[in-house]
């Protein structure tokens, strides 16, 4: 962390990979020399100055951007007329290329790289032959009714393994409704530190009758993973929903399902959904061919 004084003033550069490669090589001391075609140096007054410049040109000239932040002598900076090119937050240093030298070695401390920004990339969609259960994931999405009962499935070997705080959880979250039941298209999340997930999200995509529609999937699955990101998981492990129990087809599912399929939710990496049986897995996989297969194979089975 840079600390200030009243010898050195605090100043902001953004880089791309290649100029923060070079500034990692030589321990963090010193910016790189410029190019033929760059005569001035331009650090700036404020970081969000430089993060706007590291999103809007970095990231996309280069894929990503990064904002560094350094420390330099009063001394020098001093030399330099701050240069105002927008609004106030636009305020830079014109720094010549031959001065960069000098102004390395006016620099109190180490160049932090304090903000990271990549351009955004759809998350991976993944169709396994497995129990669901047995798939490490950050969040877990299951299959839930409105009496939010563990009564089958994935939601009963959940009571099987790791114990009735979950059914207890969501029976209180139901005490206070009248009637007491959730709707459908409700996600009602659970965390416990029985749970090896951070958190398990009961999507309900089913009404009392055990009716659904790809609408439901595509609005539930959507409310899910965003949920789901709010906790920071790179991973979701999805159960395909409502057809189980549920009188929805894979092929319903999968029309529920394609319009997320190009989306992204920040952080969230991979959607991983499992399939106990390979003809529902070949199925799935006829309706989803934008999905990535694997099989794996099968340990336990919840019926």
């Amino acid at each position: 962390m840079i600390k200030m004084n009243a010898e050195t003033i605090i100043l902001y550069r953004r880089v791309g990979p290649k100029e923060l490669a070079l500034i990692r090589a030589s321990g963090h001391r010193a910016f790189p020399p410029r190019l033929p075609q760059q005569p001035i140096f331009y650090p700036v007054l404020n970081q969000e100055y430089a993060r706007q410049i590291a999103r809007n040109w970095n990231v996309k000239d280069s894929g990503s951007g990064y904002v560094t932040r350094f420390a330099v002598r009063k001394e020098f900076a001093e030399r330099y007329a701050v240069q105002t090119v927008g609004s106030s937050v636009h305020q830079e240093l014109w720094i010549p290329a031959e001065d960069l030298a000098e102004m390395n070695r006016s620099i109190v401390g180490l160049i932090e790289v304090i903000e990271e920004y990549k351009s955004a990339q759809t998350t991976r969609w993944v169709l396994k032959q497995m129990n669901i259960l047995d798939e490490p994931a950050d969040a877990l999405v299951c299959s839930a009714n409105v009496n939010l009962m563990l009564s089958g499935g994935v939601g009963a070997e959940l009571l099987t393994r790791y114990g009735t705080a979950m059914q207890l959880a969501l029976e209180a979250k139901l005490q206070t409704r009248s009637p007491r039941c959730a709707h459908r298209g409700e996600v009602v999340s659970y965390t416990g530190p029985e749970m090896p997930y951070k958190v398990v999200l009961n999507a309900v995509a089913i009404d009392g009758w055990y009716e659904s529609s790809p609408q439901i999937i595509t609005e539930v699955v959507s409310r899910a993973l965003h949920m789901a990101a709010e906790f920071r998981a790179k991973k979701v492990a999805l159960t395909v929903l409502a057809t189980g129990f549920g009188r929805l087809t894979l092929a319903e599912f999968a029309k529920g399902v394609r319009p997320l399929l190009g989306e992204q939710f920040t952080p969230l990496e991979e959607v991983v959904m499992c399939l106990l049986q390979d003809f529902q897995v070949t199925e799935l996989a006829k309706h989803l061919p934008e999905v990535e297969v694997i099989q794996v194979g099968i340990n336990a089975h919840p019926k």
